[in-house]
């Protein structure tokens, strides 16, 4: 799976209790999905961003109802709490990879990517590092679910690249089985759940955060 970076090999965590740790809020984006432009995927791992110093974030080119219930992102609190103070703690763009045993579809541990390169207005991945360390979480038991990564202000939704980027995913025959990616954004202090489908893979559907 070449899109993703480990750069760690994560300990087991235990599900806490709940409520969890209220430090960091989380929410539903003000829309359920949306269509971005379309953009061909290319064989640079980079999801690029419009600048914040010279380009505003524009809405979602389509936005549309979603009739269906909204997907879900289901993530113990730990992984959650490490996402938040991970991606509220660095100035430029970050982020890292979501994992949980194979099979299931909760989050249990974040890998942040921490040999990645990021700008205000770009990340890009260690991919090759990524695959390292995937290798042996497989023989583990475990699996990459997604990537969850921190735009600017006021950039609450996915990129057309970074839609692209999670097309090349599907594309990638080692990915065959992947039947979701699950894609959050950090922004402004929030996580902001989003999955997409390969079935459905020029849409970025809203989901609900579920923490347990």
């Amino acid at each position: 799976m070449a899109p993703f970076l480990f750069r760690q090999f994560p300990e087991l965590l235990q599900c806490g209790a709940f409520p969890f740790d209220p430090e960091f809020p989380f929410g539903l984006p003000p829309y359920d999905l949306f269509s971005p432009d379309d953009e061909l995927p290319d064989d640079n791992p980079r999801i690029p961003h419009a600048s914040t110093s010279d380009q505003k974030c524009d809405d979602p080119p389509k936005v549309a109802t979603w009739s269906r219930p909204l997907p879900s992102i289901r993530m113990l609190q730990a992984p959650y709490l490490d996402i938040m103070r991970h991606l509220a703690s660095v100035p430029h763009e970050a982020g890292g990879a979501l994992i949980g045993l194979k099979g299931s579809p909760v989050v249990t541990h974040y890998v942040p990517d921490k040999n990645g390169k990021a700008t205000a207005a770009s990340f890009t991945l260690d991919a090759a590092g990524l695959n390292r360390v995937l290798k042996r979480m497989l023989e583990c038991g475990l699996d990459c679910k997604g990537l969850v990564h921190s735009h600017p202000p006021g950039c609450g939704q996915p990129s057309s690249g970074d839609l692209a980027y999670v097309r090349k995913s599907f594309a990638n025959e080692k990915n065959k089985d992947l039947k979701e990616f699950l894609l959050p954004i950090f922004c402004d202090g929030i996580l902001i759940p989003y999955v997409v489908r390969p079935h459905e893979q020029r849409v970025v559907q809203a989901a609900q955060l579920i923490l347990f």
